[in-house]
């Protein structure tokens, strides 16, 4: 065997193995790992999460908005996350809670961590969700009291929690 069939050969499988979608999704920033740099750890997590928190603290809620003059709890992950974790995801957040239920890596509430979101069924066809910064505590967009910091343990959001996504793995 010649060096320059074999280089050609050689040349061909690596082509194969990148276009492979098997090989290439982990680059890809899919819907399971959206890392690009480090991880932080939870304490960064936590402040970074806290600081952005600073930032929206009492906006008003607006189903469909997306700005200090109202936002909805989605699209306040998506801020939180983008502004938060900007040098550590790929891609940012789904605008919906219904597609942001299905990005990351399900985790149960025993083993949540900051960062994670936390979803909840409010009706049959209604999900809310927000971001948990450690101490069974979350920050979302609330309907009645906007942005702001509630606990998991406070009956009315154990009756309707539903699962949790990390999206930062």
């Amino acid at each position: 065997m010649t060096l320059k069939p074999f280089a050609t050969y050689s040349l061909l499988i690596l082509t194969i193995l990148l276009a492979s979608p098997a090989f290439s999704a982990p680059f890809k920033g899919g819907n399971t790992v959206t890392q690009k740099t480090s991880i932080p750890d939870e304490k960064e997590m936590r402040d970074r999460i806290l600081s952005e928190f600073a930032q929206w603290e009492g906006v008003k809620y607006k189903l469909g908005g997306a700005s200090k003059k109202g936002i909805d709890c989605s699209s306040l992950m998506q801020e939180i996350y983008h502004a938060a974790f900007a040098d550590t995801l790929n891609e940012r957040l789904p605008r919906t809670t219904a597609h942001q239920i299905n990005h990351g890596v399900r985790t149960t509430r025993a083993e949540l961590r900051p960062g994670d979101l936390v979803f909840f069924r409010m009706t049959p066809a209604e999900r809310h969700v927000g971001v948990y910064i450690g101490d069974t505590q979350f920050v979302h967009a609330s309907t009645s009291q906007g942005v702001k910091i509630s606990s998991l343990q406070n009956d009315y959001w154990k009756k309707r929690y539903t699962t949790a996504r990390r999206v930062i793995v």
